[in-house]
């Protein structure tokens, strides 16, 4: 074969690689959850890499444990990479066990967070953690984010330091197709707003006997708490803001 016959055969060998690589791309890209619904962002860094895959997916989900929910946009970030964000509603279904009538040992409730990831390619994922409460038997607790083992580890009884970001993607080069999943539990911790009140009266007055005035006095107390309605409680939420940095492949 002359050399201009092995260079076209060379190069249609390229281009058969080339095609297979796409074409393992395409069965990962199932597994990872293209057409589904489930795909942040995916992407071409170049069009021959040797030895590596040349697209990569990013997945990101939150929610219940077992109902995630999954992104399927992103926004450019200035200098590369990408970002997203997702909400995991909380509140009226969780007030009242909160509230625990108001009584003056107060309330706790622990809500598990499941946070799904999934980074291809030289891509890293790190995400941070933000509550968006106000007002309701919520917004007058005190809350906590830890990072757990897994749902069973989500309970009241949590102490210790607590967390609300994570990196579970680093910037190396990863061909992974099964997603990783952080578990993460938000406790609320509700005490009552209790006051004691004191005031004393004095009146006086010209005596209906004559000689002179009259003068009395009376002193009460009693005891007080700010009252709220578990059932007006309005939504709040767990968001889950999603940063893909590092370079292509």
């Amino acid at each position: 074969m002359t050399r201009r016959g092995q260079h076209r055969a060379t190069r249609a060998s390229r281009r058969g690689t080339h095609a297979r690589v796409l074409a393992l791309l395409g069965a990962l890209a199932v597994l990872a959850g293209i057409g589904t619904g489930t795909v942040l962002a995916w992407w071409q860094d170049a069009e021959h890499v040797t030895g590596r895959v040349p697209r990569g997916v990013v997945v990101l989900g939150a929610g219940a444990p077992g109902e995630v929910g999954y992104a399927t946009t992103t926004t450019p970030l200035a200098g590369g990479g990408a970002a997203a964000s997702l909400s995991h509603p909380f509140g009226p279904t969780q007030a009242a066990q909160l509230y625990n009538g108001n009584a003056d040992e107060g309330g706790a409730v622990a809500i598990p967070v499941a946070v799904e990831t999934l980074a291809q390619g030289n891509r890293g994922v790190r995400y941070e953690l933000g509550l968006d409460v106000a007002g309701g038997v919520f917004g007058a607790s005190r809350l906590e984010t830890f990072k757990v083992a897994n749902q069973a580890a989500c309970s009241t009884s949590l102490t210790g330091p607590t967390a609300h970001e994570h990196t579970p993607w680093p910037a190396s080069y990863s061909a992974a197709t099964t997603t990783t999943t952080d578990t993460w539990c938000l406790v609320a911790r509700y005490a009552p707003t209790r006051w004691a009140h004191t005031n004393t009266v004095t009146v006086t007055a010209p005596s209906p006997l004559g000689g002179g005035t009259r003068t009395a006095s009376d002193s009460w107390s009693a005891n007080a708490r700010t009252t709220l309605d578990p059932a007006s409680e309005p939504t709040h939420s767990v968001d889950v803001d999603l940063e893909v940095f590092g370079s292509a492949p």
